[in-house]
């Protein structure tokens, strides 16, 4: 029994009534950021990589393979299952469905991305999701064709050299403007494209193509380093690193230099997940692909999409 020693209004004394008799552990009445408390997701792209060219002898992933790989869980069989284009692979990852998109970003995703989803259900300021890539023709992926969902809830975006149209930006470039986001706005959901692998294949330079991978990999070693060293970021962060769709195989069409078709070259592709909540040292060959990236990014933050076509990738997660 409460006992007061002066008299009380009637608004405080809701207050304390709300208090003691107003929630319970079943209740709901903490609002939903606190089931995501902590919890951070960065997705990083790296543009047209074979698997090949990720995982063998060659090594040109030098410092994935000799200083991250064993921090996570890498899967042997990890596909693009749909349309093996730039835009496509990115929707697939974006929205959990595959969806034959235009390639020239003229073209809004069907579906709507877990960004919109993540903002509207958690209540989030939009400075904390952010698309960050090289390619301006993903800026498509922040937005949705979906009449319930077009143009509101809408993620942040930095895609390409702004102010110069249709221009892409180097990789260099683009991680440190993600490293400047991450530092100054400290956003939740973070999706980075790095582009060059796919740009310099296209140019047919075998060299320049291995010589961006590499980079690509010194960038991954900038971010690693950024999530390990960072106090907002360090032991919160879950980390997925993959490519939107491979190259076509040596045999096949013009080789290396192009994609898009159905073979194993252009589909079989790389996955990386590393996080808190993440087995450590472990390959899976179970088969995945894209579009089971988004559900899983919802059990990390324990909120539900409806109609994904993915699946949740349970098999990565730490059993308690």
């Amino acid at each position: 029994m409460l006992v007061f020693s002066k008299p009380v209004s009637i608004t405080t004394m809701l207050a304390i009534f709300f208090i003691i008799f107003g929630c319970n552990e079943d209740c709901n009445c903490l609002d939903n950021n606190n089931k995501t408390q902590n919890q951070k997701i960065i997705i990083l792209v790296l543009d047209g990589i074979r698997y090949s060219e990720t995982y063998n002898e060659n090594n040109y992933l030098s410092f994935f393979n000799d200083s991250i790989k064993q921090h996570g869980v890498s899967y042997s069989n990890f596909y693009n299952l749909g349309s093996t284009y730039t835009t496509a692979g990115h929707t697939a990852i974006t929205t959990g469905h595959y969806q034959q998109i235009n390639n020239s970003g003229e073209q809004l995703p069907d579906s709507t991305s877990i960004f919109q989803y993540w903002l509207k259900n958690f209540n989030k300021s939009r400075y904390r999701a952010w698309i960050i890539t090289s390619k301006s023709k993903l800026e498509v992926l922040g937005n949705t064709s979906n009449p319930t969902w077009h143009n509101i809830f809408l993620p942040l975006t930095s895609c390409g050299v702004k102010g110069l149209g249709s221009a892409n930006r180097p990789d260099s470039l683009t991680m440190k403007e993600a490293i400047s986001v991450l530092t100054d706005y400290e956003p939740e959901m973070v999706l980075i494209n790095l582009m060059e692998p796919d740009i310099y294949g296209h140019q047919g330079n075998w060299d320049n193509y291995i010589n961006a991978i590499k980079r690509a990999d010194s960038l991954t070693h900038k971010l690693w380093t950024f999530i390990n060293t960072n106090a907002s970021y360090k032991n919160s962060t879950t980390l997925f690193i993959t490519n939107d769709h491979g190259r076509h195989l040596d045999s096949i069409a013009n080789g290396f230099i192009g994609h898009g078709d159905n073979c194993e070259g252009c589909k079989h592709i790389q996955l990386f997940v590393f996080g808190p909540k993440i087995k450590k040292g472990v390959i899976i060959d179970s088969l995945r692909s894209l579009i089971d990236i988004a559900p899983t990014i919802t059990h990390i933050f324990n909120f539900d999409i409806p109609y994904l076509k993915g699946k949740n990738m349970q098999e990565i997660f730490i059993t308690e």
